[in-house]
């Protein structure tokens, strides 16, 4: 009997009402790309495949959003450096919506930063949405406690894009900043260099994080005015 592909047991897994609650978070995407399968089930099924099989799986422009999660969630999990930035590039392109953009967290990042920064200085430069959202998602979760540099920062959040995952991500990086490097998320909040819709999505994100205390959020609370 043939062994069956990875979209078939993707396909296998599905749920309607699951289907139609991805559908009400990731509207950005065709229904018909989405399958409806939960998360647990993607990695198992990531989990369960041989190297070999995943790696076909990954030649293949993917149809789904759950073959998009899968993958991510594959090179996510790569321990050679150059391998992981290579196969980010390969994928990068196909990313169309914030799920799998935020999926893909590769995990050898945050010890190889100065092998990264330049590639995460070129995504910033990039056209495509998601590519440079996932250039800023990396600065957020691999460089503000242990590879900080201001410029880069800088460079990331005044970025002016008109793209609403690209601000989106802009002000969830200030609020991390402010949680966890005060004065320097202060500095970058307060020199009016951000974009409008970044500056007070910032301030709502960091007012509403569990971890930003009392005193900063009093104060934050007293920055209404853009201008």
């Amino acid at each position: 009997m043939k062994e069956k592909t990875i979209t078939e047991k993707l396909l296998e897994k599905s749920e309607k009402t699951y289907k139609n609650f991805l559908k009400k978070i990731i509207p950005e995407i065709n229904e018909n790309a989405i399958i409806g399968v939960r998360m647990n089930e993607i990695r198992k099924i990531e989990k369960n495949s041989a190297e070999t099989e995943l790696s076909e799986f990954k030649k293949i422009k993917h149809e789904y959003l759950e073959e998009k999660l899968l993958h991510a969630i594959n090179i996510s999990k790569t321990k050679n450096i150059i391998q992981t930035t290579n196969e980010i590039e390969i994928f990068l392109p196909q990313i169309d919506n914030w799920y799998v953009c935020d999926t893909l967290r590769p995990k050898n990042f945050k010890k190889n930063y100065d092998k990264i920064k330049p590639y995460i200085e070129k995504w910033l430069e990039s056209n495509h949405e998601y590519t440079v959202r996932f250039a800023i998602e990396m600065l957020m979760t691999n460089c503000i406690e242990n590879n900080y540099e201001k410029e880069i920062f800088e460079k990331a959040l005044y970025k002016k894009s008109d793209k609403y995952y690209v601000q989106m991500m802009q002000a969830w990086c200030i609020a991390e900043l402010l949680a966890k490097n005060e004065n320097e998320g202060l500095s970058i909040l307060t020199n009016k260099k951000l974009s409008e819709p970044v500056f007070k999505k910032a301030i709502q994100k960091a007012r509403e994080s569990r971890k930003i205390n009392p005193k900063l959020k009093d104060y934050l609370k007293t920055l209404k005015s853009f201008t």
